[in-house]
């Protein structure tokens, strides 16, 4: 038997890791792109965030509270996972295999190691690709599973036996900065499956495109910018 020489088996290789590229590629779930804004300054009630980019994304946080600093976070991307380290807690947000922008599958929160709460982004069957399902399992005796229906200008949520409706006025969504169902969601939404802390890594889903009703709105004086969205104010 022949054997093989070193330039065959190199180009045997790269065939084999090209092969597993296009079959990887062919396996993920085509997402079309809704860009966030860079928002540079986050301001809800008595807490402001600082915010940082790199070419990768959010990168850095800078937490204030009562103008007093209270603590930074760090973010890492890999390729299947986005972690990141915040007051003592590690957050770890698994992401599927989709392309065109990634989306968080499963997120995690731990204390050295130790198991705080995690949430699962089930089902994204939405015909826009927003969420539909999560489960958050740590915070209860049993899992906690939260729904989310999307007709014309209502979304509504269950909430284990709660059910909640958000109302959406006319006004665009300038930016997609607004958090629109962690603004306005009950608390299980808001605390954990929208956390406000990582809207701005776009991990979500769809970004809802108009603003909720009933909510103070301040827009930039060329209209391209939103500056106030209730108690949440952005800065860029």
């Amino acid at each position: 038997m022949k054997k093989l020489s070193l330039k065959t088996i190199k180009s045997l290789l790269m065939a084999c890791v090209f092969a597993l590229f296009i079959s990887c590629e062919e396996g993920s779930l085509p997402v079309k792109f809704y860009p966030i804004s860079k928002v540079t300054r986050l301001e809800r009630d008595s807490v402001v965030t600082l915010m940082k980019y790199s070419n990768l994304g959010l990168s850095e946080y800078s937490v204030y509270i009562n103008d007093v600093f209270a603590y930074s976070g760090s973010i890492q991307y890999k390729p299947s996972d986005i972690v990141c380290n915040m007051n003592g807690i590690r957050y770890e947000f698994q992401l599927a295999n989709t392309k065109g922008v990634s989306r968080a599958e499963s997120l995690t929160a731990s204390v050295n190691g130790a198991l705080l709460y995690k949430v699962q982004y089930m089902k994204f069957e939405d015909s826009e690709g927003r969420l539909t399902l999560a489960r958050v399992d740590g915070i209860d005796s049993q899992p906690a599973y939260i729904s989310f229906k999307y007709e014309g200008n209502k979304i509504f949520i269950q909430e284990r036996t709660f059910d909640y409706t958000i109302d959406l006025s006319s006004d665009d969504n300038l930016g997609n900065v607004c958090n629109v169902i962690g603004l306005t969601g009950p608390e299980l939404t808001s605390k954990y499956v929208f956390n406000p802390d990582f809207y701005f890594l776009n991990i979500y889903g769809t970004p809802i495109n108009k603003l909720p009703l009933g909510h103070e709105v301040e827009v930039s004086e060329d209209n391209q910018r939103l500056l106030r969205v209730g108690k949440y104010l952005y800065e860029y």
